[in-house]
């Protein structure tokens, strides 16, 4: 503080006494600007002239006095610091000149004292200018605050207690309200749907006693007129005209939660009839299924073949039989009732699920059914067109080996029904009646067949590749003994199209068999892999069982793409290539079902080993894909051209990036993506959040935790966007009944 410049005011009427705290102020280090003034016309010129650090002055002067100093600061609203320094003072006038304002009293015979005195004189006045500055921009703060929150788009209340006690535009009218006014004797809580308000309470309770919520929270709300909207909440401890107020930001949902209902319903749904499709009446009958074998819950499923619709299509064209098939799917809804699963099973077959029903129950309702479509004609053209069905019910239960075994069942019941008997459905044969595969490419390449591990069952076509053992000897002993003993297992997680495609796509992924079972997850045994040297067995292992599935997949007459991560580092490997061409070959697969990826910025260091692997298996068909892109221009012109088929962006940095300062990148990687026709794909889309966030960017395809997680079933329900249900009544020709 010594060195420091002050603007000091003397009042006394003697030089020589007005000297001596001037002395010691200048001996302590401070450099002094003064001017001594004796009464009152000396003081109103010098605070008009001049503003002043700190004034000294004696007690009582002939014209003048501290007392009449002080009450010359106090009418001009002046808080500059007075310290009397007097020759002599009583007890009682050192009392009262301190309770009128005075700093301090310091005898003249004492100025010693003087100097702490100042300092801490000094240091209170710094203090208050800093209170000052500081009480100016927390009010400069609320204003702008309070003008951010009144023109933002955002809805954004703020309450004690529950109450309402500040709102902005953009909240009245979410909840149609007209002023503040209106909404001050209402409670938060009364605004929210009676089902949300338990967790509506929980959360003010908890940001009360300062806790956090993890993200916001989704509620449905009540405006004034009774309309229930979609919102989400997010909360916040707020200091608000000096109380303790939680604001809370509304954020109207309800379009977005339209949009995820009408896709939800259409990942479920036929588009042309509104039925429920076969990949939901298949999960349903599953979830019958598991609840038989765990606690004895009976149900039956029907299943209906409508065969004529198939003769009407070839003669009088597809319109004509999808009326007619709209129809006949009204008249079952209708009969059935909205608590009944009713699906579209195949092109001309239906199915149904009566939950709790038994075998006597569900054929009573195959009569009921078959009698409404014998009494039911339909007029095509001018002539009157009869549907015939064929039907097979079977009993849910226990009892079953599979799902897979209740549908090959309903269908062998139905054969002998029809005119011709014939199987429309890929269902699994029972083991007394095992059915051949149809095989797509070289039959000979499946001479010697067998179930191979962790391949889901698909329609009953068991398929393995006759392979060499390898021997495993080395490494990791719980991985050599894993890979010895087949005990690696394959999930998938899907690939979603954001343009349209209904293509199936998956992601394949290893975990490894654990001593009790357990799945581990790769990133305890890979590690682990990579420092032995036995990532190259893993990677095989996975490529064999991949191209496995897609012969069997392709046996069925379904097209689905695999990705497959590969280690760049195992690209040498002289095992893989040969696999992957020689079992393409041997099959007759499509091989562009198999997709290589890798990891870009380990590609980027092997460019010379990438480029010769692309070369080698570019015969094969086989696409490539990098992942955890980046900066790849540099990468795309360095491999062999046209060879790289998808990039793959990690979902997090691409909402980080498409906001930052490197969009631009991001925009430029994906103007170039298009240019070389190159697919993009946004991974790690956990919520509806991160999928909001890459929409914009144009990716063609999304994957992540908020489609589904890794699993061992394919069981993802692939549709659309833009599929619609033509269910409507007007499309359907004229019948009578």
């Amino acid at each position: 503080m010594e060195n420091t410049a002050l603007n000091i005011l003397i009042i006394d009427d003697s030089p020589d006494d007005s000297e001596l705290p001037v002395g010691q102020l200048r001996a302590a280090g401070f450099r002094l600007k003064t001017q001594r003034i004796y009464n009152l016309t000396g003081m109103e010129m010098a605070l008009q002239k001049d503003s002043w650090d700190l004034v000294l002055s004696e007690y009582s002067l002939l014209q003048f006095s501290a007392q009449m100093a002080l009450d010359t600061l106090k009418r001009k609203k002046i808080g500059t610091p007075l310290i009397v320094v007097t020759r002599s003072i009583s007890d009682k006038d050192v009392a009262s000149i301190m309770a009128n304002g005075a700093r301090d009293v310091v005898r003249k015979n004492e100025v010693g004292r003087l100097l702490p005195a100042v300092r801490r004189e000094l240091a209170v006045a710094d203090m208050k200018r800093e209170l000052t500055m500081a009480r100016s921009k927390v009010g400069d703060m609320e204003v702008q605050h309070k003008a951010m929150v009144s023109g933002t788009q955002e809805a954004v209340c703020y309450c004690h207690e529950g109450m309402h006690i500040e709102a902005n535009n953009a909240y009245l009218s979410m909840f149609s309200y007209d002023s503040l006014e209106d909404l001050e004797v209402i409670p938060v809580l009364n605004l929210i749907d009676a089902t949300d308000q338990k967790k509506f309470k929980d959360a003010l309770r908890k940001i009360s006693k300062g806790q956090s919520l993890n993200g916001t929270l989704a509620l449905k709300a009540i405006r004034q007129d009774g309309e229930t909207i979609h919102i989400e909440a997010a909360f916040a401890p707020v200091k608000l005209k000096g109380e303790d107020t939680i604001q809370i930001t509304f954020t109207d949902i309800s379009a977005r939660k339209a949009t995820e209902d009408r896709l939800q319903y259409l990942t479920q749904r036929d588009a042309l009839t509104g039925l429920y499709n076969r990949h939901f009446f298949t999960k349903s009958l599953t979830q019958a299924y598991n609840n038989a074998k765990k606690n004895g819950a009976i149900s039956s499923l029907i299943y209906f073949d409508l065969f004529e619709l198939e003769d009407i299509s070839n003669s009088q064209g597809y319109t004509v039989s999808d009326a007619i098939l709209l129809k006949i799917t009204k008249l079952f809804r209708d009969h059935l009732g909205p608590d009944v699963i009713l699906a579209r099973f195949g092109d001309e077959e239906l199915t149904i699920l009566l939950e709790g029903a038994d075998t006597e129950t569900a054929d009573k309702l195959v009569k009921e059914l078959k009698a409404i479509l014998s009494k039911s004609s339909f007029v095509v053209g001018n002539k009157k067109q009869p549907c015939g069905c064929a039907t097979g019910s079977v009993l849910i239960s226990g009892d079953l080996k599979s799902v897979h075994e209740a549908v090959s069942r309903a269908v062998a019941m139905s054969k002998g029904q029809r005119p011709q008997a014939r199987t429309k459905v890929n269902a699994i044969p029972s083991e007394s009646s095992p059915a051949a595969p149809e095989i797509i490419g070289d039959p000979a390449a499946f001479e010697q067949i067998t179930a191979p591990a962790n391949v889901p069952s698909v329609s009953g076509a068991k398929i393995e590749l006759t392979t060499t053992p390898a021997v495993f000897g080395s490494g990791d002993p719980e991985i050599a003994a894993a890979l010895a003993s087949d005990n690696f297992r394959l999930v998938y997680q899907p690939i979603v199209s954001m343009i349209g495609d209904v293509d199936e796509m998956y992601e394949v992924l290893v975990r490894m068999v654990g001593s009790n079972g357990e799945l581990i997850n790769p990133g305890e045994f890979m590690p682990k892999a990579e420092a032995s040297g036995q990532i190259g067995d893993i990677d095989c292992w996975v490529v064999r069982r991949t191209l496995e599935m897609i012969a069997a997949i392709e046996a069925e007459g379904r097209r689905v793409s695999y990705f497959v991560n590969i280690s760049p580092y195992n690209l040498t490997n002289s095992d893989l290539v040969p696999l992957i061409i020689n079992t393409i070959k041997k099959t007759g697969i499509d091989g562009s079902q198999l997709v290589i990826e890798m990891s870009h910025p380990r590609v980027a260091e092997n460019l010379d080993q990438v480029s010769c692997f692309i070369d080698q298996i570019r015969e094969s068909g086989c696409q490539i894909s990098l992942d955890n892109s980046g900066p790849v221009t540099d990468t795309l012109l360095k491999l062999p051209r046209q060879s790289i088929k998808y990039l793959k962006f990690d979902g997090n940095i691409v909402s980080e990036l498409g906001s930052s300062k490197d969009s631009g990148a991001l925009a430029a990687v994906m103007d170039m993506a298009k240019q070389l026709a190159i697919r993009t794909v946004a991974t790690h889309i956990e919520n509806a959040t991160a999928l909001s966030e890459v929409w914009p960017l144009g990716f063609d395809f999304v994957q992540g935790h908020y489609f589904q997680q890794p699993h061992e079933d394919m069981s993802y329900e692939f549709a659309a966007e833009d599929e619609t249900t033509l269910s409507e009544d007007e499309l359907a020709p004229s019948w009578s009944q």
